[in-house]
């Protein structure tokens, strides 16, 4: 969703609306789900993530599914696996771990249902060229949506995020848990592509990009800090991101950010056509010293950070 030249964000920060009651609802599915093996409860649904092949379908029906769900097989480009439900399926993890994990299992289509309480909402470990759309993802302890592990090119659309006690989107693993996620190496989960999503109420950043991670994009995002921890809507430590077209409202300092936790990275990403009403006492576009070849564009809105439109030049 874009503003030309945030005119409608400066509008509403004026008036005293919030942006964030305007964009509550959650989006839901793009239309309905395709034929398929319809699944009632949990246990069908257990049986059905299990036994799933390239091509298989899986609907879920209205209700909700008590546990943690995993799914271990992969698709194909060509053969794709489905996982379906209206918003009034529910994937309800009972304050488990894992409430969605993928491991794996690539080449998956996630279109439509909930995911709530539990620790992490979505997680995709091993799991690449996944597409995720009109998920809504509320209540979670840990990150709404984990993405590590070698994960990459997955595309994660028109989400809503609500009421995480962590991040809204995480990209990658911190380099103190690489010997964890990714063999002691770089976690690689790169390529991954955030768009059109809703993220308010996550108490940590919004969207979270860890060091390691190179080559995504996060395009057209709505994202509030209000209410939570985060110092900023977009955190990026990893390399060569394009940060295009996000509309970031009340962060607690600054709006965009970029930070170096290791050498080589936090490096050569492009902000470009986003607007930042920040309200708090930061810069819309921070970018850490020693983060080098970054592009911050001029031009882009920046209303209300005390300190100024950004701390380095733009161009």
């Amino acid at each position: 969703m874009k503003f030309i030249g945030g005119l409608l964000v400066a509008i509403l920060s004026m008036s005293g609306i919030s942006w964030t009651t305007l964009n509550s609802t959650p989006a839901g599915p793009p239309g309905s789900c395709p034929a398929g093996h319809v699944v009632t409860t949990a246990a069908q649904l257990t049986s059905a993530l299990a036994t799933a092949v390239p091509g298989s379908v899986i609907d879920m029906a209205a209700g909700t599914y008590t546990g943690s769900f995993k799914a271990t097989v992969s698709g194909t480009q060509t053969a794709p696996i489905t996982l379906c439900g209206p918003a009034n399926a529910i994937i309800d993890g009972n304050g488990l771990s894992h409430i969605l994990y993928l491991n794996g299992a690539s080449w998956w289509h996630l279109t439509g249902f909930q995911i709530t309480h539990g620790n992490k909402g979505l997680t995709l470990a091993h799991s690449s060229n996944d597409t995720v759309t009109g998920l809504y993802i509320h209540g979670t302890t840990g990150a709404a949506v984990h993405v590590n592990s070698f994960s990459s090119d997955n595309v994660f659309d028109n989400l809503t995020i609500r009421s995480s006690s962590a991040e809204g989107f995480y990209i990658g693993s911190a380099r103190k848990n690489w010997c964890m996620y990714s063999n002691c190496l770089p976690d690689k989960s790169d390529g991954n592509v955030i768009e059109n999503s809703n993220v308010a109420g996550a108490m940590s950043d919004p969207i979270d990009i860890k060091e390691g991670s190179t080559g995504g994009q996060v395009l057209d995002n709505q994202l509030s800090s209000a209410g939570s921890n985060s110092k900023d809507w977009i955190d990026v430590k990893g390399n060569g991101y394009a940060i295009t077209g996000n509309v970031g409202v009340s962060s607690r300092k600054d709006g965009f950010t970029v930070h170096v936790i290791l050498p080589g990275w936090g490096m050569n990403n492009v902000f470009s056509g986003n607007s930042a009403t920040v309200n708090g006492p930061g810069y819309g576009f921070y970018v850490q010293q020693g983060a080098i070849g970054n592009t911050i564009a001029c031009g882009q809105t920046v209303i209300g950070a005390a300190a100024g439109y950004s701390n380095v030049p733009c161009s």
